[in-house]
């Protein structure tokens, strides 16, 4: 995933057809995230989660997704560092794409990994210079992509190593069996289609996703591929979505097939551009530990994967709050939390010591089944986010657990089985997801 999006990605996102007009939304979206209440576990209470069993199951559910391919542990996006990740606990491998000049003008280019868009930033020591679109492989292939890595800034162990820049082919084809998210960087013009073709010539569908700062380029893949390849959620998306959950008017569907929120800051000659930027980076590292928007996607089925994180606290803290990946520059320190922490310690989440079938079922009658016919994707949700307010307790809590009650009571007093018979498939379904 990149850090920093250059200053064509935000161009193209900022402006649309709407002009002006709509980049004046979308920063009054922006300011009404930033200005929201985030709803999320302190420190103190993420640490005491932490000793539960149901803590110990999303520990082991949630993804590692090597950021940069493992950037922090070997040079980023290297054969050498996917397979360092993978040796580290990676389930994921992140590369960030980028497409070469071709032989000719009537030629494409190759899609390369490459964070860099210049040369002379992947090796300054190199004759090479220009930036990647106007290079061919054979150019960049000359480039030693260990000349910068480094942990202390003194030492620089991959210099002269023979390390060079990986095409895209050669990832998918080195690791056939291994999931890589796939981010789209700088104006790569014919990216799409030629990206489309290689996933199809190594039948990848099912193991490849495609994220960036830019909705344009994502969705032309998911088109080109007929929906086969899915797409995370572009800047403009994520802040739409983000300020819509919190309005309460979460949509029915969304476009994207996972929540992966992109923005960050950049420079631009265009004030609200700058300032649009900046308060996307500051939404996207301060207000997304939130259960609101967790649960807003548990609804729709959407995955929630976060980047990016290298604090082992703040991993923990996306874990309580039930994130489905975490990227991270470093995935021996996502590994050792999940080692630490597999399986829980204790029944400390009071929700532990509940049948899941009978909160599943309160649920279902929050959600008012008998109007509407939930999803278990709806209940799953509504589950997690009583989970979330019976572990913080207050008055919801309070409420939930009255609700808990009142469900037994109601059941034994009538007569009833603890699940009505036409709500039992779709509990059952939910149950699945929540083990």
């Amino acid at each position: 995933m990149s850090d920093q999006p250059e200053q064509n990605e935000v161009d193209k996102t900022i402006r649309t057809k709407e002009g002006s007009q709509g980049t004046t939304q979308a920063l009054k979206d922006l300011a009404s995230v930033i200005l929201s209440k985030t709803n999320t576990y302190t420190p103190e209470e993420v640490n005491y989660l932490a000793h539960s069993q149901e803590f110990g199951k999303k520990v082991d559910k949630v993804q590692n997704i090597a950021h940069k391919s493992g950037g922090g542990e070997a040079p980023e996006g290297t054969i050498l560092a996917m397979e360092k990740a993978l040796e580290n606990g990676a389930d994921w491998l992140d590369i960030d794409l980028r497409i070469t000049k071709g032989k000719s003008d009537s030629e494409i280019g190759t899609i390369i990994i490459s964070h860099s868009p210049r040369a002379e930033d992947i090796d300054p020591s190199s004759d090479v210079k220009g930036t990647i679109p106007e290079l061919t492989l054979e150019q960049i292939k000359k480039l030693d992509a260990g000349h910068n890595f480094t942990k202390d800034y003194k030492n620089f162990p991959y210099r002269g190593e023979g390390l060079d820049i990986p095409t895209v082919e050669e990832a998918l084809a080195k690791f056939p069996n291994i999931r890589f998210t796939m981010h789209l960087l700088g104006a790569n013009e014919g990216i799409e289609d030629e990206l489309v073709r290689v996933i199809e010539k190594y039948n990848a569908y099912d193991r490849v996703f495609i994220a960036g700062f830019s909705e344009e380029p994502l969705i032309k893949v998911k088109e080109l591929s007929g929906g086969r390849i899915k797409r995370s959620a572009g800047a403009r998306e994520t802040i739409e979505f983000m300020a819509a959950v919190k309005r309460g008017e979460t949509p029915s569907s969304v476009d994207f097939d996972f929540f992966t929120p992109g923005g960050e800051e950049a420079q631009s000659r265009i004030l609200y551009e700058e300032y649009g930027a900046k308060l996307m980076e500051i939404a996207r590292q301060k207000k997304l530990p939130d259960i609101d928007y967790i649960v807003a996607c548990k609804k729709l089925g959407v995955p929630v994967y976060i980047w990016n994180v290298n604090d082992s606290e703040e991993m923990m803290l996306l874990v309580a709050l039930g994130v489905e990946g975490i990227y991270t520059d470093y995935p021996s320190r996502l590994n050792e939390l999940k080692l630490q922490y597999k399986g829980g310690k204790a029944d400390v989440y009071i929700i532990d010591g509940v049948n899941k079938k009978l909160i599943a079922g309160v649920a279902a009658k929050r959600l008012d089944w008998e109007n509407r016919m939930p999803t278990p994707d709806d209940i799953v949700a509504e589950v997690r986010e009583m989970e979330f307010f019976l572990n913080r307790g207050g008055k919801e809590a309070t409420r939930i657990g009255r609700q808990l009650n009142d469900f037994v009571y109601d059941s034994i007093r009538k007569d009833n089985p603890l699940i009505d018979p036409r709500l039992e498939e779709v509990v059952s379904s939910a149950l699945l997801e929540l083990k």
